[in-house]
């Protein structure tokens, strides 16, 4: 069998890492202190997170400034998500599936990151605002 047979899909690659991050909460459920305003809802999704400070150059290729994420859960203040990669900036925005058709999009900033494995990073971004769509 070759190597390229056996290699895991990001798509792959991300589930496991979501399944293992909910078994770790499960374990520890009750031993966290969390800092949380709303209680959170499992959010399995994927997901655009835009990094509006690339958009603005022309020069930038719309996947460097346009990233799909996994997301973990989801709450009215915010939202976890997983990324093949760092993201450097701070603000982003967050669009979510579709209300009638019409994507959802937040202006949020990144609160936390922690790596994770096969260079998958976590994310917790917090709301500032809805913005029009």
């Amino acid at each position: 069998m070759s190597l390229a047979g056996t290699r895991k899909s990001d798509e792959e690659l991300a589930t496991e890492l979501l399944d293992m991050l909910d078994r770790w909460d499960a374990r520890l459920n009750g031993h966290q202190n969390q800092k949380r305003e709303h209680s959170r809802v499992a959010f399995r999704s994927r997901f655009i997170v835009e990094l509006p400070e690339l958009a603005d150059f022309d020069q930038v290729p719309e996947e460097e400034a346009r990233l799909q994420v996994w997301a973990r859960n989801l709450s009215p203040s915010g939202v976890s998500f997983l990324h093949r990669g760092v993201i450097e900036s701070r603000k982003i925005v967050v669009c979510l599936g579709s209300e009638g058709g019409v994507q959802i999009k937040y202006l949020a900033r990144i609160v936390r990151s922690r790596k994770l494995q096969d260079g998958f990073q976590e994310y917790g971004a917090v709301f500032l605002e809805r913005l029009k769509s």
